[in-house]
């Protein structure tokens, strides 16, 4: 049986800069175009996370990406360690990827995705699995 947590990018608690579905696909999030010239703004997406037993969580998210866009992600702003920094092929090629390893209580935690200066990757969905 799988116990893995997941949670789609498009439900989110609170953002800022982010768009969701349109050219990037149903359900994915991606950062809200700026006009040329318009300085980049942070993106920021909030997520409340319940995770029902204490131990280490592998986090892996769901994206597409044909250009590098590192984006930091934090489990109650402890850094997890990975970055979407990857490539997957384009922008439609939606892939799973390891971002790092955590140890967490049971409880409800929030998950924070920050890129300042740029857009972050068209991501998809996040899930967590007990090691």
């Amino acid at each position: 049986m799988d116990t893995s947590i997941i949670r789609k990018a498009s439900d989110f608690n609170m953002s800022a800069h982010i768009l969701v579905g349109g050219p990037a696909g149903e359900g994915v999030i991606y950062t809200q175009p700026r006009s040329s010239g318009e300085p980049s703004l942070e993106t920021i997406a909030k997520y409340q996370i319940a995770f029902p037993a204490t131990g280490n969580y592998d986090f892996f998210v769901e994206y597409a990406a044909l250009e590098s866009r590192p984006t930091e992600f934090r489990l109650d702003m402890e850094l997890v360690a990975g970055n979407c920094s990857g490539l997957t092929g384009g922008w439609d090629a939606q892939k799973w990827e390891r971002q790092g390893s955590i140890g967490v209580a049971a409880g409800v935690h929030t998950l924070q995705l920050r890129r300042d200066g740029g857009p972050i990757p068209h991501i998809r969905t996040f899930k967590f699995t007990p090691t």
